[in-house]
Protein backbone atom coordinates (compact mmCIF):
# COMPACT_ATOMS: atom_id res chain seq x y z
CA UNK A 1 0.00 0.00 0.00
CA UNK A 2 3.05 2.22 0.73
CA UNK A 3 4.18 1.82 -2.35
CA UNK A 4 1.36 2.75 -3.72
CA UNK A 5 0.64 6.35 -2.21
CA UNK A 6 3.00 8.32 -4.16
CA UNK A 7 1.48 7.14 -7.53
CA UNK A 8 -2.21 8.17 -6.18
CA UNK A 9 -1.42 11.59 -4.87
CA UNK A 10 0.39 12.45 -8.13
CA UNK A 11 -2.81 11.23 -10.08
CA UNK A 12 -4.71 13.16 -7.45
CA UNK A 13 -2.68 16.44 -7.90
CA UNK A 14 -2.74 16.17 -12.09
CA UNK A 15 -6.33 15.81 -11.99
CA UNK A 16 -6.45 19.10 -9.82
CA UNK A 17 -4.27 20.97 -12.01
CA UNK A 18 -5.40 23.75 -14.99
CA UNK A 19 -7.23 21.81 -17.63
CA UNK A 20 -5.63 23.27 -21.19
CA UNK A 21 -7.01 22.09 -24.35
CA UNK A 22 -5.41 19.77 -26.67
CA UNK A 23 -2.20 21.31 -29.22
CA UNK A 24 -4.31 22.48 -32.73
CA UNK A 25 -7.75 22.86 -31.01
CA UNK A 26 -9.42 26.26 -30.25
CA UNK A 27 -11.37 26.13 -27.62
CA UNK A 28 -13.81 28.16 -29.23
CA UNK A 29 -16.83 27.24 -31.17
CA UNK A 30 -16.61 27.65 -35.01
CA UNK A 31 -19.40 30.28 -36.24
CA UNK A 32 -22.82 28.37 -36.81
CA UNK A 33 -22.45 29.21 -40.42
CA UNK A 34 -19.22 26.50 -41.03
CA UNK A 35 -21.48 23.82 -38.36
CA UNK A 36 -25.15 24.48 -41.23
CA UNK A 37 -22.48 24.27 -43.74
CA UNK A 38 -21.03 20.77 -42.64
CA UNK A 39 -24.38 19.69 -41.71
CA UNK A 40 -25.52 20.08 -45.27
CA UNK A 41 -22.11 18.11 -46.17
CA UNK A 42 -23.25 15.17 -44.19
CA UNK A 43 -26.53 15.02 -45.75
CA UNK A 44 -25.55 15.20 -49.10
CA UNK A 45 -23.14 12.41 -48.74
CA UNK A 46 -25.71 9.84 -46.67
CA UNK A 47 -28.63 10.87 -49.05
CA UNK A 48 -26.56 10.82 -52.51
CA UNK A 49 -25.06 7.70 -50.97
CA UNK A 50 -26.85 5.09 -52.81
CA UNK A 51 -27.54 6.85 -55.82
CA UNK A 52 -24.06 6.66 -56.98
CA UNK A 53 -21.22 8.68 -58.01
CA UNK A 54 -22.22 12.06 -57.22
CA UNK A 55 -21.74 11.96 -53.79
CA UNK A 56 -17.81 11.79 -54.72
CA UNK A 57 -16.61 15.45 -54.88
CA UNK A 58 -17.90 15.53 -51.37
CA UNK A 59 -14.67 13.68 -50.68
CA UNK A 60 -10.99 13.88 -50.43
CA UNK A 61 -8.86 12.45 -53.04
CA UNK A 62 -7.45 11.01 -50.19
CA UNK A 63 -10.39 10.28 -47.77
CA UNK A 64 -10.29 7.20 -45.84
CA UNK A 65 -13.53 5.25 -45.61
CA UNK A 66 -14.27 2.09 -43.75
CA UNK A 67 -17.43 0.04 -43.64
CA UNK A 68 -18.26 -2.75 -41.10
CA UNK A 69 -14.20 -2.87 -40.93
CA UNK A 70 -13.94 -3.40 -44.87
CA UNK A 71 -12.06 -0.38 -46.92
CA UNK A 72 -14.46 1.17 -49.47
CA UNK A 73 -13.08 2.79 -52.56
CA UNK A 74 -16.25 4.10 -53.93
CA UNK A 75 -19.90 4.18 -53.48
CA UNK A 76 -22.48 2.97 -51.48
CA UNK A 77 -19.67 4.07 -48.82
CA UNK A 78 -21.41 3.83 -46.03
CA UNK A 79 -22.77 0.23 -44.45
CA UNK A 80 -25.91 -1.30 -45.09
CA UNK A 81 -26.25 0.89 -48.41
CA UNK A 82 -26.96 -0.50 -51.48
CA UNK A 83 -27.40 1.28 -54.82
CA UNK A 84 -30.79 2.13 -55.62
CA UNK A 85 -33.40 2.94 -52.70
CA UNK A 86 -32.98 5.86 -50.42
CA UNK A 87 -30.94 6.64 -47.50
CA UNK A 88 -31.91 9.63 -44.96
CA UNK A 89 -30.41 10.89 -41.37
CA UNK A 90 -32.42 10.03 -38.47
CA UNK A 91 -30.56 11.65 -35.91
CA UNK A 92 -26.97 13.67 -36.13
CA UNK A 93 -24.71 15.96 -34.15
CA UNK A 94 -22.15 18.23 -35.64
CA UNK A 95 -18.61 19.88 -34.18
CA UNK A 96 -16.85 22.31 -35.42
CA UNK A 97 -13.70 23.47 -33.62
CA UNK A 98 -11.27 25.64 -35.71
CA UNK A 99 -10.14 23.97 -39.21
CA UNK A 100 -11.34 20.22 -37.81
CA UNK A 101 -15.36 19.56 -38.10
CA UNK A 102 -16.55 16.31 -36.96
CA UNK A 103 -19.87 14.75 -37.21
CA UNK A 104 -21.55 11.76 -35.70
CA UNK A 105 -25.19 10.40 -37.45
CA UNK A 106 -27.32 7.44 -37.28
CA UNK A 107 -29.10 7.02 -41.21
CA UNK A 108 -31.27 4.84 -42.26
CA UNK A 109 -31.18 2.95 -46.00
CA UNK A 110 -34.69 1.87 -47.42
CA UNK A 111 -35.89 -0.21 -50.33
CA UNK A 112 -39.19 -0.51 -51.06
CA UNK A 113 -38.11 -2.71 -53.93
CA UNK A 114 -36.43 -5.10 -52.11
CA UNK A 115 -38.89 -4.37 -48.95
CA UNK A 116 -35.37 -3.72 -46.88
CA UNK A 117 -34.57 -1.26 -44.17
CA UNK A 118 -31.00 -1.12 -42.68
CA UNK A 119 -29.91 1.12 -40.02
CA UNK A 120 -26.36 2.32 -39.81
CA UNK A 121 -24.03 5.17 -37.35
CA UNK A 122 -21.23 7.23 -38.82
CA UNK A 123 -18.54 9.28 -37.39
CA UNK A 124 -17.41 11.67 -40.09
CA UNK A 125 -14.10 13.74 -40.06
CA UNK A 126 -14.06 16.80 -42.55
CA UNK A 127 -11.55 19.64 -43.33
CA UNK A 128 -11.53 22.36 -45.16
CA UNK A 129 -10.72 22.72 -48.95
CA UNK A 130 -7.53 23.99 -50.36
CA UNK A 131 -8.16 27.21 -50.73
CA UNK A 132 -10.59 27.79 -47.84
CA UNK A 133 -13.38 27.01 -49.72
CA UNK A 134 -15.90 24.94 -47.79
CA UNK A 135 -15.21 21.40 -46.54
CA UNK A 136 -14.90 18.11 -47.77
CA UNK A 137 -15.10 14.44 -46.17
CA UNK A 138 -11.21 13.19 -45.11
CA UNK A 139 -12.84 10.52 -43.29
CA UNK A 140 -15.75 8.26 -42.42
CA UNK A 141 -16.47 5.74 -40.67
CA UNK A 142 -19.55 3.77 -40.46
CA UNK A 143 -21.42 0.24 -39.13
CA UNK A 144 -25.02 -1.23 -39.39
CA UNK A 145 -26.72 -1.55 -36.37
CA UNK A 146 -28.82 -4.64 -34.48
CA UNK A 147 -31.77 -2.68 -34.15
Amino acid sequence: MRAMLPMLLAGVLAACGPKTPAIGVSPQLADPDAEQEVSAILEAAVTGDPKGSGADSLYSPSSTVVANGSLRLSTPRLAGVQPGGSAAITTSEVSVRGGVAWAMAEYRWFSTELNVVRIGRATVVLMPRKGGRGWWIVHAHSSTTAR
